[in-house]
């Protein structure tokens, strides 16, 4: 269930970073930092699975820069992405 909730946030986030007419990105992100940061191992590794895996590969399959979503995120979860991308 979890999982599929962070798959369904990683859509969000996707969604926001084509288009974010309210400026929702960045407390949404600020959230999942929040909630990264705070995690136990397992849920950190949930939320890399299927919140930063599913970005970057959203980010390689459309071609799109992941520049802006790396300067958006928080310390903690900029590390991890940039594990992720090394991967």
């Amino acid at each position: 269930m979890l999982a599929d909730a962070l798959t369904d946030l990683a859509i969000v986030i996707d969604q926001l970073l084509v288009r974010d007419k309210r400026g929702e990105l960045p407390a949404l992100l600020a959230v999942v930092e929040q909630a990264y940061s705070s995690g136990t191992n397992e849920q950190r590794a949930l939320m890399r699975r299927h919140v930063l895996e599913a970005l970057a590969e959203s980010c390689a399959l459309t071609g799109a820069s992941s520049r802006p979503l790396e300067e958006r995120l928080g310390p903690e979860c900029r590390a991890a992405w940039a594990d992720v991308v090394r991967a």
